[in-house]
């Protein structure tokens, strides 16, 4: 077989698949003056060496710690991002002749974050209709209802365990002025936030606020990393004061469990354009409520019944999502969908609610900048698919810790539902 140009241009390491010769590469973060080198060698080289997806291991590699906050501002791009430090120092001229770097900062600086000018500081982007219209949009029936009663939210839409987007209910929420992007950036700038990226080594890291929303600002990409954290409430109690539960999610018999056994709740969302989460179902088929702040959410919907297009069985069950990425899924299974396969949708906006019901999938597109508080919750009503579900899937030990609280709860009765033997 007559070599390639790959084959001539990378030699024996032709033979490695592309994503594993970028993983190799990631140890050469140490030194990038190897890997300017390496870039020198070939074409295919020179080529590789800009692919992001490099530079993007490379720069969690090098700015993400054990026990540190990542401490970087996102410059356009990952491989600007990284060599930023290296780009800085040759630009010690421009101190000398003006005195100071401040002028040169604002000008790599997000456009969102230099300093005010005398226009007035710069104002974020908001969602309007041309963006929604990006994507084709199937409009299904999820019922909107203004300042629902309980009454009505149980016996029409928690009991037959149905979808609904509920609006005028947390316009009392110190949140939905306080956690705009521009402010939560200005206000918490050093407030640690926990990422989905993992650096090279696997670890997850965190994020200062200001930094996040520079790169969120700012990135293009088909994979983002976003805000999803889970401890931020406990790290930070007095962010709660920002929010309160709505009078339809009150009830959580997960809430008789202690902190440390009971499965995670409770998640500040921050996303950038594009992002999102691919179709699953919430943990132990727990219902959930998500509340928007800033941008749009799109968010589709399959009945628990239904497994939507797409979705690996095999991976339902799993630790991992077991359907493509959303953009993935939107650009090449959407559009081939037949009508009746089409899933229901709807659009939630700042102020606005979402009841996620036991069992549905969900996934969910963020349309512009977008800043979301969620949470997990089981209630009477659907005690009875959360305990089939964990007596099904869920380990012994959260299994005895769940009866335990129950036992001790207003509602003892319960506790026979859950099995604690195998």
């Amino acid at each position: 077989m007559r070599p390639t140009p790959r084959d001539r241009s990378c030699g024996t390491l032709a033979r490695l698949a592309e994503s594993t010769l970028l993983f190799v590469l990631t140890f050469l973060g140490e030194s990038l003056r190897d890997l300017a080198c390496l870039a020198t060698t070939s074409w295919a080289f020179n080529t590789i060496q800009t692919d992001e997806s490099l530079w993007r291991a490379l720069a969690l590699h090098m700015i993400a710690y054990p026990d540190k906050v990542s401490q970087f501002t996102f410059h356009g791009s990952w491989k600007a991002t990284v060599l930023y430090p290296y780009r800085l120092a040759g630009f010690a001229w421009h101190q000398q002749r003006a005195g100071s770097c401040d002028a040169y900062a604002d000008s790599v600086r997000p456009r969102w974050a230099r300093r005010p000018t005398a226009k007035g500081p710069a104002k974020w982007y908001n969602v309007t209709g041309d963006n929604l219209s990006a994507w084709p949009m199937h409009i299904g029936h999820v019922d909107r209802r203004h300042q629902l009663t309980l009454e009505a939210f149980v016996e029409e839409y928690e009991r037959p365990n149905k979808p609904v987007l509920i609006t005028g209910m947390i316009d009392h929420w110190p949140a939905l002025q306080e956690w705009t992007a521009d402010r939560f950036a200005s206000h918490f700038p050093d407030l640690p936030l926990r990422t989905n990226g993992r650096s090279t080594n696997g670890r997850r890291y965190r994020m200062k606020a200001f930094d996040y929303f520079a790169y969120a600002s700012s990135c293009n990409a088909e994979k983002f990393i976003y805000v999803f954290d889970k401890k931020l409430f406990f790290r930070q109690p007095e962010m709660v004061s920002y929010f309160d539960v709505p009078p339809y999610f009150r009830e959580d018999l997960f809430s008789y469990m202690s902190h440390d056994d009971r499965p995670d709740y409770r998640w500040l969302l921050i996303g950038p354009n594009g992002s999102g989460s691919p179709f699953h179902t919430d943990p132990h088929r727990s219902s959930a409520w998500n509340a928007v702040i800033e941008g749009c959410k799109r968010v589709s919907f399959y009945p628990p019944e239904v497994i939507p297009p797409g979705v690996d069985e095999e991976l339902i069950h799993s630790d991992y999502y077991a359907s493509e990425d959303t953009m993935e899924w939107y650009r090449d299974t959407y559009p081939s969908l037949p009508p009746e396969r089409l899933p229901l949708e709807v659009l939630v906006h700042p102020g606005e609610i979402l009841f996620i019901p036991s069992g549905w999938w969900h996934s969910v597109l963020n349309i512009g900048l977008t800043v979301a508080v969620t949470q997990n919750y089981c209630s009477r009503r659907t005690f009875p698919f959360v305990a089939s579900d964990m007596n099904e899937h869920a380990s012994l030990t959260l299994r005895k810790d769940f009866k335990c609280a129950l036992v001790d709860s207003p509602f003892p009765e319960l506790a026979r539902a859950i099995r604690t033997s195998e």
